[in-house]
């Protein structure tokens, strides 16, 4: 097995969050290259450093966004230098569609519901956030919250 495949196997039983294939060329090295993959968001820091306990290859946090990892995807096109990307859902959706992906389907990929990923593997989700509006009602100097039903 190719070592981005399992990079990417082990990142997801490790810590269950979603890392994709970028075709990069780090394969003569002990070094992993994954974008996006800052230690304090999704719990990267942890995560990488799980990994590389578990397999002895390094795999150094990177702090890239997703926006910065398709931009740098598309500017390494010919010659990759990411063993793997982190991204939000269009992002990968939008990297696929620029053949910037190779396809990998690890265990229980069928059960990722069909609209959380490609058809052919390019792609997939495995978390998801929820927008929350937290309120300090202290703060709000008097004024009452809406009656149940009416929004803003």
């Amino acid at each position: 097995m190719k070592r981005i495949s399992y990079l990417v196997l082990a990142v997801l039983l490790i810590s269950s969050f979603s890392v994709l294939s970028a075709g990069g060329s780090q394969e003569d090295t002990e070094l992993v290259v994954s974008y996006n993959s800052p230690n304090q968001w999704a719990n990267w820091g942890a995560v990488l450093q799980a990994f590389t306990a578990s397999t002895g290859i390094q795999a150094p946090s990177d702090p890239k966004n997703s926006g910065q990892t398709l931009a740098a995807l598309e500017a390494e096109k010919s010659a990759p230098q990411a063993d793997t990307a982190y991204f939000g859902i269009v992002f990968g959706i939008e990297a696929a569609s620029k053949d910037l992906l190779e396809p990998f389907h690890p265990d229980h990929l069928d059960e990722i519901p069909a609209n959380l990923k490609a058809k052919d593997g390019t792609w997939f989700t495995a978390h998801q956030g929820s927008i929350a509006f937290i309120v300090n009602t202290a703060e709000l100097g008097g004024l009452r919250s809406l009656p149940a039903g009416r929004t803003c």
